[in-house]
């Protein structure tokens, strides 16, 4: 069984050949991990619906492999989980802990990451650059907010008329509008095209470094320099292929 080939719910990891710590920490996380197989895929329900809705995808670099649980090709409406399921599925912890153990034990297995969903948080990445302490921005409170600078940014364009950064007037395409209040010029090389299709890199990384709203209410996705205006130089066009929800 996956007990006995997991080292810390084997029972060889309490004989007297096992070293001391080792002892200690398989003593001390036995129950949780025991409890998560019995519970889990050593369950009557063998985490079935689990199992049946992954899906594993091979990692263009490396020889790795990513597996999905439940993607979303499984929570449509018509391959919705019954409540019967549920306990056999993804939704229960035990399931999830089960099929970690298992690849642990596995020769073949090196390593076992977990990869989160990314989620853009500009409000995090203030305090994280400026004091790494949660919530503290010692920058923005000696007046250190990017005001009377111009950032250029160059990327796959901008949506200039943006909550973030509107409304613009289209007049910095052929000018410097230094009266604008977020982006006071727009560029772009034979490679862009004066535009930011919806969702696009380049608005997102603008955002990152200066995205404010026009009213000026602190938000949770304004820029590291939130004061600061926009050079903006296109060189992607559409979004360049980088599609990323933004704010």
């Amino acid at each position: 069984t996956i007990s006995d080939s997991f080292s810390i719910t084997s029972s060889l990891s309490t004989q007297h050949k096992t070293p001391r710590r080792m002892q200690a920490l398989s003593s001390s996380r036995m129950p949780f991990f025991s409890r998560a197989l019995e519970s889990g895929i050593e369950a009557s329900h063998f985490c079935d619906t689990m199992f049946n809705t992954l899906s594993i995808r091979a990692i263009l670099e490396g020889n790795g492999v990513d597996i999905v649980l439940n993607p979303i090709e499984h929570t449509t409406k018509s391959h919705a989980l019954q409540d019967g399921d549920i306990e056999s599925s993804a939704s229960n912890i035990n399931c999830v802990i089960s099929l970690v153990i298992g690849l642990s034990a596995h020769p073949s297995v090196a390593n076992i990451e977990l990869d989160l969903p990314v989620t853009p948080d500009d409000y995090e990445s203030q305090w994280i650059t400026q004091s790494n302490i949660q919530g503290r921005r010692p920058f923005f409170q000696s007046g250190l907010t990017g005001k009377g600078q111009i950032v250029s940014v160059t990327d796959s364009g901008l949506d200039i008329n943006h909550k973030f950064f509107g409304p613009t007037n289209g007049g910095v395409h052929q000018n410097w509008v230094m009266s604008e209040r977020k982006v006071v010029r727009y560029k772009y090389s034979a490679f862009g095209d004066n535009v930011d299709t919806f969702q696009g890199h380049g608005t997102r990384v603008a955002g990152i470094v200066a995205g404010k709203l026009a009213s000026n209410v602190e938000d949770k996705a304004d820029g590291v320099a939130p004061d600061a205006k926009i050079h903006m130089w296109d060189i992607q066009k559409g979004n360049g292929k980088y599609e990323i929800k933004t704010f």
